[in-house]
């Protein structure tokens, strides 16, 4: 009994990794594809990447979260967040980003609040001889099915959530 047991459980813990494997790898340019994730695990996947982050400099993520922006003063400009909330909302996990290509204004990113799912590579960058990483982003999605505003004189100026 114990060997038909123990031959389930372990028929059990294959299936789980293959699958993981499988989930994991559902887009093939993508490494880690935290967007077809539950909110718990993709929480805790981004946890591990922040907590150990040079692992993961030159992979490929896509993520889909809440987006929000801070001014710092000190370098003035603006950075770029996406925030991932686990299922029961009492976590968040926030990772940098910006937008691959020629210098971006705040008016080319989402408003505040908007979810959405973003597609990069982990880039690593050292500013005031500190190391931080962000994403690099070449894909962005507004999951409300709007474009991101395109910069006019009538788009309403985007307000920074926080200050860094």
């Amino acid at each position: 009994m114990k060997k038909v047991l123990s031959c389930i459980l372990l028929f059990c813990i294959i299936c789980s990794i293959s699958a993981g494997c499988e989930f994991a790898a559902a887009d093939k340019d993508v490494d880690f594809d935290l967007s077809i994730m539950t909110s718990t695990l993709a929480f805790a996947q981004m946890q591990n990447i922040m907590q150990g982050p040079d692992n993961f400099i030159g992979k490929t993520m896509k993520i889909k979260g809440e987006y929000s922006s801070a001014y710092f003063g000190k370098t003035q400009q603006f950075y770029h967040f996406i925030s991932v909330v686990d299922q029961i909302t009492c976590c968040q996990e926030t990772m940098e980003f910006i937008l691959a290509g020629k210098k971006k204004t705040i008016q080319d990113y989402p408003y505040e609040g908007d979810q959405i799912e973003l597609t990069g590579t982990f880039k690593k960058y050292i500013e005031e001889e500190k190391p931080f990483y962000h994403l690099v982003v070449n894909d962005v999605i507004v999951l409300d099915g709007t474009a991101i505003p395109e910069a006019s004189p009538s788009t309403p100026a985007h307000t920074p959530a926080i200050s860094r």
